[in-house]
């Protein structure tokens, strides 16, 4: 499958390479491809300008922090992208007071933010709840753990969560919690997931849901 990783930073440059050890076509959108230049020679994952970066994707994934999700997305022309899946992890975090805190409300997320930016895209959330390095690796706990999706197009869900089982999530731990609007709970565990970092020292963890 041809995706391409609109955001650069740490979390995108590592789902990137995660799905290229997969067998997809990965391509890295950014602002300053010459800042990778030396990562993509050793990766071999090709970095463009955002400008045309969607053009032969078949999956958009957006790992740029939700405040800026928007603004880079349009600079990467999903807009003029059509029907696109578009696999959302990011999270709303405002570090402006220095603690962080969400820049959404209870009834908002940055997936239903960008859904309602780009009508014709088709966005699912998931991936948002652990680390990058569990992204496209979770079995690197030593047990099989829960993935959350949520989006309002069933194809594209089912799209997405080939991608994860591809990677190694367990179809019995993916838990599909319906509509796009099931974003604003996924995206607000993140506080509980930080908290749960400081407390455990790490953030290589995550939760399994666990049935009777």
């Amino acid at each position: 499958m041809d995706i391409t990783v609109v955001g650069s930073g740490i979390v995108g440059r590592t789902v990137a390479q995660g799905f290229t050890s997969h067998g997809h076509r990965v391509t890295l959108s950014s602002r300053s491809p010459e800042g990778h230049s030396e990562w993509s020679a050793e990766t071999g994952i090709t970095v463009h300008l955002p400008h045309g970066a969607l053009r032969d994707a078949d999956v958009v994934i957006n790992a740029t922090p939700g405040q800026a999700s928007i603004e880079a997305l349009t600079g990467a022309g999903l807009g003029e992208a059509g029907s696109i899946v578009v696999l959302d992890l990011s999270n709303p975090l405002d570090f402006s007071t220095g603690a962080p805190r969400l820049s959404t409300g209870v009834d908002e997320s940055v997936g239903e933010a960008i859904q309602a930016a780009f009508p014709v895209a088709r966005v699912v959330k998931t991936l948002n709840t652990v680390n990058a390095g569990i992204m496209t690796n979770p079995g690197s706990l030593s047990e099989p753990t829960a993935q959350f999706v949520c989006g309002n197009d069933e194809a594209a869900k089912e799209t997405v969560v080939g991608l994860l089982t591809g990677v190694g999530w367990e179809a019995d731990q993916i838990i599909d919690l319906g509509d796009l609007t099931a974003a604003r709970q996924i995206e607000r565990y993140l506080m509980l997931w930080l908290r749960l970092m400081g407390v455990l020292g790490t953030a290589e963890f995550n939760i399994r849901l666990v049935r009777s």
